[in-house]
């Protein structure tokens, strides 16, 4: 079991009990000072001390300091829990705190544990998992081939195998769990190739939908796209996924949202591509919604912010509450996608991001884009 050793934060205690945290053994202790906390971290070695800035005997960029330069506490995380967006002078004392990580509240649900996954390696999930389970039967009837699904739009699906169909034509089995009866439809195979490292499988088949009954386009329409939920904060959250392009039909979620009586959070973590046909598509589905719906975005994906930046109606009228940002570690060459919130990097140019340590070496990340350019959304 893990321990996590925190002040006293009723806004982390929330993020504390979200779905993530519910899912892990994690024993939670709580200090109500800097030396109290110092000394029982001595005491029980915690994986990870989630610490306030505002403590009443220290402030916590010097508890943050005297931690890291303990060589008792060698390799423990610390995260800094901060309540505004950051000044200047905020992020030069971020930078000398040597702190593992940033966290701003108030933050979206699930927001803290996405931050903990990432330092501690927990399986980083998405808020909202659509669970697609998606069987593709040659036409023939011959064989059975069990797939995992890569990409599904309206109007086709990409799919991992680990052997070819060699068929023109094949039938799909699409069922959200082992208990439902799965919706079927036929499917033209446009393309198949050899699996690209990280698909999975040996093979990957691209089909477009063929004459799809009723019941099997309401399934595609639910999945394809995105899922709703409740946070924990009350607002209807959307996890949208999977690659915007001249095929993505956003309509049917316009339909839903347009009747929207509370605010509304877009997930956008699992957006992995945008053409210039799909950012054409998601500006015109924003711009479409009713003027009185509010609406935030979330945990956006390095592809949406990229995109963000050169085309700033990407975000209509939203607000960009948090997002991922790419960082390299020269010592063991390899990438990570950190979470950060707006709050975090500031709000004035030169823009600058807060600094990381490697989750596998431990050596310092370097923020691998041009920051004024990536950030530039911060700014509108």
């Amino acid at each position: 079991m893990l321990t996590l050793l925190t002040t006293n934060n009723s806004a982390v205690f929330r993020q504390l009990g979200a779905r993530g945290f519910q899912r892990l053994e994690v024993k939670c202790k709580v200090a109500t000072s800097a030396e109290e906390l110092i000394e029982l971290a001595r005491r029980e070695r915690p994986a990870l001390v989630i610490l306030d800035v505002e403590l009443p005997d220290m402030d916590g960029y010097e508890a943050c300091r005297r931690l890291k330069a303990d060589p008792a506490l060698a390799g423990l995380r610390v995260m800094l829990v901060l309540g505004s967006v950051l000044s200047r002078a905020d992020l030069a004392r971020l930078r000398e705190s040597g702190c593992d990580d940033v966290f701003c509240v108030p933050a979206p649900a699930d927001e803290l544990y996405q931050h903990v996954s990432q330092l501690l390696g927990f399986p980083s999930r998405a808020s909202r998992r659509v669970g697609v389970q998606l069987k593709v039967q040659v036409e023939s009837g011959a064989r059975l081939l069990e797939g995992r699904l890569l990409n599904l739009s309206r109007t086709g699906a990409k799919i991992a195998l680990f052997e070819p169909t060699r068929a023109r034509e094949v039938s799909l089995r699409i069922a959200r769990s082992e208990r439902e009866r799965p919706a079927v439809t036929r499917a033209r195979v446009v393309w198949e190739k050899e699996a690209a490292e990280g698909d999975g499988g040996g093979f990957v088949l691209g089909v477009q939908f063929v004459d799809v009954p009723a019941r099997a386009q309401q399934m595609v329409d639910a999945l394809a796209l995105w899922d709703f939920w409740t946070g924990d904060d009350g607002a209807l959250m959307v996890t949208l996924q999977g690659d915007f392009t001249e095929t993505t039909d956003f309509s049917e979620l316009w339909r839903q949202l347009s009747a929207a009586q509370r605010p509304v959070e877009l997930d956008l973590s699992r957006v992995r591509y945008l053409n210039s046909w799909g950012v054409r598509n998601w500006v015109a589905f924003l711009e479409g919604l009713p003027p009185y719906l509010e609406y935030a975005f979330v945990r956006a994906s390095v592809a949406l912010v990229a995109q963000a930046g050169m085309v700033p109606r990407v975000l209509g009228r939203g607000r960009m509450l948090s997002f991922y940002a790419p960082y390299h570690c020269e010592r063991c060459d390899r990438s990570e996608e950190r979470l950060l919130q707006s709050a975090s990097v500031g709000a004035s140019r030169p823009y600058e991001p807060p600094r990381f340590h490697c989750t596998v070496c431990d050596g310092p990340l370097t923020f691998d884009d041009l920051a004024d350019r990536y950030f530039s959304f911060l700014g509108r």
